[in-house]
């Protein structure tokens, strides 16, 4: 996967990046951040600079604030990898307010396990209570849809979207001379 994302940066020329994600006990986001990390530093491909790395618990904080203002300043490129539909939902809301959502910025998202911008609402009765919800084509409700709040913010969540790309490369398939060799 992450081979391909590298390639990914180098056709965009992204050489800069900053990286938020979630740790929790099975160490999803670490791992892939881990993957991210060798990666973007292998001096064998594109070198891509990390200017900052963050563990986020996925609450609004000052502490989260304080390092997007500071990711404001040094990169544009922002790698995420966010294990709930809700902390990605808080992540963007809390860009949008620092005015972060601008052509400027483009968020990557890793870890997505074919979620993409899609949630899985808790149980029938969460989402009854919930006002009528858009559908996803993959028939998931976009994670901007706060099922929680009755829609609280909603707007500025989407809007806030529209400036992320979604990397789920399930399997990377390289050519070698004696056949395929598929790695996951």
């Amino acid at each position: 996967m992450m081979e391909t994302l590298v390639l990914m940066f180098q056709m965009f020329e992204w050489n800069r990046v900053a990286i938020f994600y979630n740790s929790n006990e099975v160490n999803y986001c670490d791992i892939i951040i881990d993957d991210a990390n060798a990666a973007f530093s292998d001096d064998s491909t594109y070198v891509i600079d990390i200017v900052q790395q963050v563990v986020w618990d996925g609450k609004e904080s000052d502490f989260i604030r304080d390092q997007l203002l500071r990711t404001k300043n040094i990169a544009r490129i922002i790698v995420i990898c966010l294990d709930t539909p809700k902390s990605r939902r808080n992540f963007m809301k809390i860009v949008s307010q620092l005015d972060m959502v601008s052509e400027e910025y483009v968020y990557v998202m890793l870890g997505m396990r074919g979620f993409a911008f899609g949630q899985v609402p808790i149980g029938v009765d969460e989402r009854n209570k919930a006002a009528p919800i858009s559908t996803l084509s993959n028939g998931l409700t976009p994670f901007w849809e706060d099922l929680d709040n009755n829609h609280a913010d909603d707007a500025i969540v989407k809007d806030a979207a529209r400036r992320m790309l979604t990397a789920n490369f399930i399997q990377t398939i390289t050519f070698a001379k004696r056949g395929i060799e598929d790695r996951p």
